[in-house]
């Protein structure tokens, strides 16, 4: 669904910026 798909992108961008940080 649409709403899993959201929730996924969200995780997938703060894992993103986490890992920028820790860079």
């Amino acid at each position: 669904t649409p709403q899993t798909v959201d929730a996924l992108m969200k995780l997938d961008l703060a894992a993103g910026v986490d890992v920028e940080i820790k860079l």
